[in-house]
C-alpha cells in the first residue's frame, strides 16, 4: 500500500511540472521573435524546468522558479539586452557575484553549469523576458513578505537612515572582499579586482536590499561612476565641511522629482595604497595595473580623511 502511495505520489508531480509547463506555451507572449520563442520554450523545457518548474511548493524546492528569476532581474527599466547579459553572465559563469538572487544562492546554493551556445542562452533569455509566466499559488506571499518587508521598514524609519543602513552594508561587503584581494593578491590584484567585481557586488548587494545602489565621484576611476551635475555641489559642500573639521552626515539630492539619498566616502591610510600619491603611495606594480585598466584614471593624489566620493541609494 505504503508503495502504491508512493508510485502515485511521483506521478502526480510528474503531471503537475509537465501540465505547467504546457500551460505557459510559447504562444502566451507579449513581443519578441515567434520562432525564438518557440525555441527558448523548447530549451527551457530541455535544460530548466526540472529545476525551475512552476510546480511544487516553497519548501520542496531545489531552484527558484522562473517568475523569481524574472522579478529579480527585471523591473519597469530593464531592457531586453540588459537582462540577456546579465542572465548569460550567470548561466555561462554560475557564481555567487554573477548572481542577482543572493537569497536563492544561499538557500540553494548556485547552479551547475550548462555548456550552453550562446544563441541558444538567448532564445532561454528571449523567452523569459516576453512571457507572461506561471506564478505558483504560494509565490504571490512570499514575494510580498520578501519585498515588503523592506517596504514596511522604510515606513516605519526615514528613507534617509534606512538608506544609510544599505550603504553601510553594502560597503561591508565591498570592503571584506576587497580586503582578501589585497592579502592574497597585493593592491594590484586588489585593482583587478575592483575593475571586474566591484560593480557586480554593490548590484547584488541592491537586489537583495530591493534599491538601487551605487558609489559615484567627482574624480572617478571607472568613467561609468562619474557624478553627475546634480551631486557636484553635494560633493563641495561635503569638502568643504571636511575642511572645517565637521563632521559629515548623509543627506539627499531632488533630481527629476525624485530623491536620492546621499552618504559620503571618505579616504584612510588603506586607500592611499591605490588612491594616494602615485609617487609615494602608491607601489609602482600597482600604478601601472591602474594605467593598464584605466586609461582615463582621475582617482589618485588623494591623502588621509579627503572625500572619495559618495553613495547614492534609491528606492524603487
Amino acid at each position: 500500500m505504503k508503495k502504491t502511495a508512493t508510485i502515485l505520489l511521483f506521478i502526480s508531480v510528474f503531471i503537475g511540472i509537465i501540465s505547467s509547463c504546457n500551460q505557459n506555451s510559447a504562444s502566451d507572449t507579449t513581443t519578441g521573435n515567434k520562432a525564438e520563442m518557440e525555441q527558448g520554450y523548447a530549451l527551457i523545457n530541455t535544460y530548466c524546468v526540472s529545476c525551475h518548474t512552476p510546480a511544487g511548493n516553497a519548501d520542496n524546492r531545489i531552484a527558484p522558479p522562473f517568475i523569481a528569476i524574472k522579478k529579480h532581474y527585471i523591473n519597469n527599466k530593464t531592457s531586453y539586452q540588459e537582462f540577456e547579459t546579465a542572465i548569460a553572465a550567470y548561466i555561462n559563469n554560475p557564481t555567487k557575484e554573477n548572481s542577482k538572487m543572493p537569497g536563492a544562492v544561499k538557500r540553494f546554493g548556485v547552479m551547475p553549469k550548462l555548456e550552453l551556445k550562446a544563441e541558444d542562452v538567448s532564445k532561454i533569455a528571449t523567452y523569459i523576458y516576453y512571457t507572461e509566466l506561471e506564478s505558483p499559488e504560494w509565490f504571490k506571499k512570499h514575494y510580498e513578505q520578501e519585498h515588503g518587508s523592506a517596504q514596511n521598514t522604510i515606513s516605519d524609519q526615514s528613507k534617509l537612515e534606512i538608506g544609510q543602513k544599505m550603504a553601510m552594508q553594502t560597503k561591508g561587503v565591498l570592503g571584506k572582499n576587497l580586503l582578501n584581494a589585497i592579502a592574497n593578491l597585493g593592491p594590484d590584484g586588489a585593482v583587478s579586482f575592483c575593475n571586474t567585481r566591484a560593480i557586480s557586488f554593490t548590484d547584488s548587494m541592491a537586489a537583495e536590499l530591493h534599491a538601487n545602489i551605487r558609489r559615484i565621484s567627482d574624480q572617478p576611476r571607472n568613467p561609468q561612476n562619474r557624478a553627475s551635475d546634480a551631486y557636484l555641489s553635494k560633493i563641495q559642500s561635503y569638502k568643504q565641511q571636511l575642511s572645517r573639521g565637521e563632521d559629515l552626515k548623509g543627506d539627499s539630492v531632488l533630481s527629476n522629482g525624485k530623491s536620492y539619498y546621499i552618504y559620503p566616502i571618505v579616504t584612510n591610510a588603506m586607500c592611499l595604497k591605490c588612491h594616494g600619491d602615485t609617487k609615494k603611495d602608491i607601489a609602482p606594480k600597482t600604478l601601472a595595473k591602474i594605467n593598464v585598466l584605466y586609461k582615463m584614471d582621475e582617482a589618485t593624489g588623494y591623502t588621509e580623511n579627503q572625500l572619495r566620493g559618495i553613495w547614492v541609494v534609491d528606492f524603487d
